[in-house]
């Protein structure tokens, strides 16, 4: 899938982008907005668990090397809490490992994705993924 094939793919969905690397959620956002996401940018675990509690999130996209709370300690927040348990999230990692892929699946991460990748398919995943949780 291409950048052409994306445009308005993700029209009215909100991700919350959890990243503290700023040229990698600077690439992410702007490949969302592309493809007609809003996206709402966090540097910590603990801003996007504030952010959720918004209620406003169709999508959470963490990374999973974070400074302090990681990204499974956030997916944990997020399923054992009541302001949004059901969000589907994405986890997105440079540490590639069948440790990782099943820990993201056990904590709660309805997608794995390891970095680097291609931002075009990865809209397409995340729409997916919305499609599969009837969220969009």
């Amino acid at each position: 899938m291409g950048k052409d094939d994306v445009r308005h793919l993700l029209e009215g969905v909100h991700v919350l982008l959890a990243d503290d690397d700023r040229s990698f959620g600077e690439m992410v956002a702007i490949a969302l907005d592309f493809a007609g996401a809003r996206v709402t940018r966090v540097a910590s675990a603990k801003e996007a668990l504030a952010r959720l509690a918004d209620g406003d999130v169709d999508v959470l996209v963490s990374d999973l090397s974070m400074p302090q709370e990681d990204g499974l300690w956030l997916i944990n927040e997020v399923r054992r809490g009541a302001s949004a348990p059901s969000v589907p999230a994405v986890l997105v990692t440079g540490y590639g490992s069948d440790h990782y892929r099943t820990r993201a699946g056990t904590e709660g991460y309805n997608l794995y994705v390891e970095k680097p990748f291609d931002v075009w398919e990865f809209c397409e995943k995340v729409y997916k993924l919305l499609r599969q949780s009837s969220r969009r």
